[in-house]
């Protein structure tokens, strides 16, 4: 009885193991959006038209693959998908221009309040009603935000890129929420979808400018690894941990994401960033220390 106690507690530690692997890897991969971005001396218009269309090619091949057909049913707009779709396109348009306007840092700062962002639009959707820990959390984040945007120079185009990045918050929390009323929905190919309209976007707008073979491959690298991998690691190993583990988890890009873009382009976010970002940082951390306390519990 004792072996098989063993053998299922080792089995139960590789399998945390890889989980733990598996987020942590798609985390960093998200987090080298603002290395992609600072890389590509294009307008937002032609880096969103490429990467979006790379990312959604890449999430086609993963639904095939997953299925082992190619089938338009898959794809087909009805119900939830008919919202899920353009939100997700709208989310994707609003991330790469709050790349191209702010700092890294800020984008991250705002990007890391979404899950308070999304308990607010579950309360007003639905009325599931956030516990004190939550709202106290999320008040002390809105103020790291704050002293965020306080420091802030308004006319460097910052404001409007840590109001994009919130637009996006809001995108990602609808999605979650609608995800949740529809478990039955295939995120994979909503999003491929989704991505793909943010791709026709675009090339609507995008100036024509011509794109190298170097940059293209760049723009390949840059949607299929920060949405393709990303994802598809990300999902995989959240299946395996604990919610409040993988929470915590998924918000190690933001703090990854700016100190790889200081280290390679010296991007500084300044002394407001740095000081709302740590304050932000506190708030998840405080506000997912219950679950990191039973985890270690039974470790």
């Amino acid at each position: 009885m004792s072996e098989v106690t063993g053998a299922a507690g080792a089995l139960s530690a590789r399998l945390r193991q890889r989980g733990l692997l598996l987020v942590a890897s798609g985390g960093a991969m998200y987090a080298t959006a603002g290395l992609f971005t600072r890389a590509l001396p294009f307008d937002a218009w032609t880096i969103l038209a490429w990467r979006s269309s790379f990312a959604a090619l890449f999430m086609v091949a993963l639904v095939t693959l997953e299925s082992r057909r190619f089938s338009l049913v898959d794809y087909r707009l009805d119900g939830a998908r008919l919202l899920m779709v353009p939100i997700t396109a709208l989310g994707t348009i609003c991330y790469i221009f709050a790349l191209k306007l702010t700092t890294v840092a800020d984008v991250m700062i705002v990007y890391a309040t979404t899950p308070f962002v999304t308990v607010a639009v579950a309360w007003l959707w639905s009325r599931e009603v956030p516990s004190l820990r939550t709202g106290i959390a999320s008040a002390v984040a809105l103020v790291g935000v704050g002293v965020m945007i306080g420091g802030a120079d308004a006319s460097g185009g910052r404001l409007l890129g840590a109001f994009l990045t919130f637009v996006m918050n809001i995108t990602f929390a609808l999605a979650i929420v609608l995800a949740r009323r529809t478990p039955q929905v295939s995120m994979t190919p909503v999003n491929a979808l989704g991505v793909a309209m943010a791709g026709v976007v675009g090339f609507a707008f995008a100036p024509g400018e011509a794109v190298g073979g170097g940059s293209l491959v760049l723009m390949a690298a840059f949607g299929v690894f920060t949405i393709g991998f990303a994802l598809a690691f990300f999902m995989a190993g959240a299946r395996l941990l604990p919610s409040g583990e993988v929470a915590l988890l998924g918000i190690s890009d933001t703090v990854l994401g700016p100190v790889l873009v200081w280290l390679v382009f010296g991007e500084n976010p300044g002394s407001a960033a740095i000081l709302g970002g740590t304050i932000v940082a506190a708030a998840l951390i405080w506000h997912l220390s219950p679950e990191l306390r039973r985890l270690l519990r039974h470790q």
